[in-house]
């Protein structure tokens, strides 16, 4: 009972972020309308920048004072997240209603035609089934008051089984056209294999040993997890439904073995962005048009803003990216100096070695400087940076 109450929880929760979704949409004041509820798709930015989008939200964002200002919201990147939004919270109530299947009927645990035969078999004497009534002689009062005076003599005795053939048709008979119209399926909402063990044919033993409770309990405690994979892509549940209990949600497109077959749906190069218009193939609520705004696919729903990437100061010389081999760029100043002071020494090659020349060195200073290119060095002399030695 805890896990149906946690699966409510998540079902609601999933519910509340759909009409996040819903709310997001219909807003004119966050995103562009087309119908309420369900992401714009079918426009491209790179030839109508407002195409299916509200011009005063996705215009250029000038910073003027309104009404120039183009709205200080990108409706078409909301429209984005709106889509993944969407698709989310769709699949979360599918899978929801996947693993929260139909109830049982409390009467199939607990046996209730068992419980028909015990009320057959011990209740009979409350309703005459018993020779306590066989020439009872009773007083008769009459209307003065006066009782004891006159007597008369009944009897009212029942067969044995007056009382089963009642109940045989008031109860036997409406549990079974009851069970039968509204729980015509295996235990667990029709997943499990095993079924109820009532008995319609006639009042039964007098005894009760129902343990289909403990069964069914067996039966849902023990299935482990992971068996069936229940956490499907986007991609495939726009083509698929995984809602087969009791009925299938997509008739011909669900997951059930045998079920049928469905239109494919056609990928392009990138698996994320699936070819435009098709569909619905299942009653999902996912398409791929949706897909394809949630992914932003080809860029043709929200700008793509250009990136600089500054390879050129982050790649190690010799380093190929997009057909571009990259060096050491040129060194940056530290706003350091450096000053350099050599010591006097005798050149000892440049003599007999008896009397060596002295040199003394004039002092130096250069500009500190420093390479951003990984293995690069500076090198002051030529003011250049350096790729590491061979």
């Amino acid at each position: 009972m805890v896990s149906i109450k946690k699966s409510h929880l998540i079902s609601l929760i999933s519910a509340l972020t759909l009409g996040f979704a819903v709310f997001l949409n219909s807003s004119s004041a966050f995103s562009a309308a087309c119908t309420p509820g369900i992401p714009c798709t079918g426009y491209d930015v790179n030839t109508d920048t407002t195409a299916g989008t509200d011009a005063g939200l996705n215009g250029p964002k000038t910073g003027l004072a309104a009404p120039y200002t183009g709205g200080m919201c990108d409706g078409n990147f909301m429209n984005q997240i709106l889509a993944k939004a969407y698709m989310e919270a769709s699949r979360e109530v599918i899978i929801n209603e996947q693993l929260i299947h139909k109830p049982d009927s409390v009467l199939e645990y607990t046996c209730f035609d068992q419980f028909i035969a015990q009320t057959a078999h011990n209740a009979g004497p409350i309703f005459s089934e018993t020779d306590d009534f066989d020439s009872r002689e009773v007083d008769l009062c009459t209307g003065d008051d006066s009782c004891g005076t006159n007597t008369t003599t009944y009897t009212v005795n029942y067969d044995d089984d007056h009382l089963d053939n009642v109940l045989d048709i008031l109860l036997l008979d409406t549990l079974e056209d009851y069970i039968t119209n509204n729980f015509s399926h295996t235990y667990l909402g029709g997943e499990s294999s095993v079924n109820n063990n009532l008995d319609y044919t006639g009042i039964r033993g007098n005894s009760y040993d129902c343990d289909q409770m403990q069964i069914v309990w067996d039966i849902a405690k023990c299935r482990d997890f992971g068996e069936d994979d229940q956490f499907f892509n986007f991609e495939t549940l726009s083509t698929e439904d995984p809602r087969i209990l009791i009925t299938e949600c997509s008739p011909g497109k669900s997951m059930a073995s045998g079920s049928g077959t469905n239109s494919p749906m056609p990928i392009t190069e990138n698996p994320r962005c699936p070819a435009a218009g098709g569909g619905p193939f299942a009653n999902t609520n996912i398409t791929n048009d949706i897909i394809r705004v949630a992914n932003n696919c080809d860029f043709l729903f929200v700008i793509y803003d250009t990136m600089v990437l500054y390879f050129e100061l982050l790649k190690a010389p010799g380093s190929t990216v997009g057909g571009t081999t990259y060096v050491c760029s040129d060194p940056i100043p530290t706003g350091l100096q450096v000053f350099t002071r050599a010591h006097t020494y005798f050149d000892w090659s440049m003599a007999d070695n008896i009397n060596p020349p002295r040199v003394t060195p004039a002092d130096s200073t250069h500009d500190d400087k420093f390479c951003p290119n990984p293995g690069c060095w500076y090198d002051f002399t030529s003011d250049t940076c350096q790729p590491p030695p061979p």
